[in-house]
């Protein structure tokens, strides 16, 4: 685990231990330099993957919509084995 991951998640359980009532509400920005900076390096990442995604979307809704017209040749599926159980 990152440095700055581990950072992060022992202020919130120490947050929460010295607070239980209203840890969540807290907005402390006492963070050391590492965390702010690997925070800011993991919101451009996450942005990155989530536009590809989108674009991945919609280019696969495309796709998926040409293959849906097109017609499908296939075997027909064997017959399934029957099984006679011996009493």
């Amino acid at each position: 685990m990152e440095e700055w991951k581990l950072e992060l998640f022992l202020t919130g359980i120490m947050n929460a231990m010295d607070d239980r009532e209203a840890f969540r509400d807290r907005d402390d920005d006492d963070y050391s330099e590492s965390v702010r900076e690997g925070l800011r390096r993991w919101r451009r990442v996450a942005g990155a993957q989530y536009e590809a995604a989108l674009a991945a979307a919609a280019s696969g809704d495309r796709a998926r919509a040409d293959a849906d017209a097109a017609p499908v040749h296939e075997p027909p599926l064997p017959p399934a084995p029957c099984q006679v159980s011996q009493l």
